[in-house]
């Protein structure tokens, strides 16, 4: 097999044992986007909006102020907070949805892998748990197994040649 072979099946396996991870902090992000659009909301039914005072303001004796298109200072300006409002709100929706596709490609490109490595012997599986996952080195996983280095290192180059072989099944179907 090839090197860059091997680096990108070892990504996957990365990307597999680390999936609840990276999941959880996605749905972290959606919740707090979700606060982030409830507090608009909020705003937006108080009408919670300051106006900046207009810096060139009427005098006196001035009795109308008037624009061009009938509206005042003021309505121009809740009209143009409303509208940022809006636009912050449906920003954060479409990023909430992104989101969301986001975890389901995750569980996606994993599910082919997830549902192979059920089948796979169980020493592998430990030893691809330990390095893909905890992220230890072949040292510590053949302390670990009470196996010796090179065995850490063949039953790795097997596991992922394996793995690599269904990658290959699945593209042929």
């Amino acid at each position: 097999m090839s090197r860059d072979k091997f680096k990108k099946t070892e990504d996957k396996l990365y990307n597999y044992f680390n999936k609840e991870k990276k999941i959880a902090t996605l749905n972290y992000r959606i919740e707090l986007l979700k606060k982030q659009i409830d507090k608009i909301n909020q705003e937006l039914r108080e009408c919670d909006i300051n106006i900046e005072i207009e810096s060139n303001s009427p005098g006196f004796e001035e009795r109308v102020q008037s624009s061009s298109d009938g509206t005042s200072y003021a309505e121009r300006e809740v009209i143009r907070i409303t509208e940022l409002k809006l636009k912050r709100k449906v920003s954060k929706e479409i990023e909430i949805e992104e989101l969301k596709e986001e975890i389901e490609n995750i569980e996606l490109d994993n599910s082919i892998l997830e549902y192979n490595l059920k089948y796979i012997n169980e020493e592998w599986y430990k030893l691809l748990e330990l390095k893909y996952k905890f992220k230890k080195n072949e040292t510590q996983i053949s302390l670990e197994m009470n196996i010796s280095q090179s065995q850490v290192n063949k039953i790795k180059q097997k596991a992922i040649a394996d793995i690599r072989r269904w990658e290959e099944w699945r593209k042929v179907e």
